[in-house]
């Protein structure tokens, strides 16, 4: 219900320790904690869709909190 269909949508993911929260233009979609995820390792995107579907990425920050 976030989802602007055919626009622009900002996608923000913060992990701090094994807090995970991820947002859809700013409205707030995963809280949880996963205390047996990685702590390190690679960055990757991944898109779980059913059929095909171009994804485009523009103003990509990445920043480590405190």
């Amino acid at each position: 219900e976030h989802l602007k269909p055919g626009e622009w949508n900002t996608y923000e993911i913060v992990a701090r320790g094994d807090h995970i929260q991820t947002f859809l233009n700013g409205k707030p979609c995963v809280d949880l904690a996963d205390p047996d995820g990685a702590r390190r390792g690679i960055i990757a995107f991944q898109l779980h869709s059913g059929g095909k579907t171009e994804v485009r990425f523009r103003n990509l920050k990445l920043e480590v909190l405190p």
